[in-house]
């Protein structure tokens, strides 16, 4: 929970936002309208630094959903996924990693350490999750993610073949596409 002095700033942040807001076209304005909607699932990292609405040039907001976790990695985004597609019936997929991205760094074992000794009782949950490790390359990550959910029995086979992996330099901006 953040700091009420980080929360009071942010909701300052806010009040000054709103003063300029546009509203928001509501769901059922979208489905009644002849935009499309909500056709492309990014699955990206939750990194502050890294904006696919921003390095893609995003214009029309509801044609997008993203997904963000750590390492924005597929497995945790996979439930989503399904639950999107019924609803709106996704037609493209992009998973999305990036240069410098933290997850690498992840030490999972000293996670789960920590995780047991705060909720003692646990033990089986803590040992069940996963935290979005990057074990090897970035692209390697994106590649197996990009299979990982071509492979699933639960992913609608129309669906498979518009699943991509691209990998964002936060260097150089360039998104190469790896898979």
């Amino acid at each position: 929970m953040p700091s009420s002095s980080t929360l009071a700033t942010l909701l300052a942040r806010n009040a000054t936002y709103a003063t300029t807001h546009t509203p928001i076209p509501t769901n059922t304005q979208i489905k009644t309208s002849s935009t499309p909607a909500y056709k492309t699932l990014i699955i990206s990292c939750t990194d502050g630094r890294i904006s696919p609405d921003k390095f893609l040039d995003i214009q029309t907001p509801h044609e997008f959903l993203i997904h963000r976790n750590s390492g924005g990695r597929a497995k945790p985004a996979l439930p989503n996924l399904l639950a999107l597609d019924d609803l709106v019936t996704i037609e493209t997929v992009l998973v999305i990693g990036h240069t410098d991205c933290g997850a690498r760094t992840f030490d999972e074992e000293m996670i789960r350490a920590t995780l047991k000794q705060r909720a003692s009782g646990y033990e089986d949950v803590v040992a069940s999750l996963e935290f979005g490790r990057i074990a090897g390359s970035v692209e390697d990550s994106v590649k197996e993610d990009v299979k990982f959910i071509k492979e699933s029995p639960l992913v609608r086979d129309g669906l498979k073949d518009s699943i991509f992996g691209l990998v964002f330099d936060i260097k150089t901006g360039v998104l190469e596409r790896v898979a």
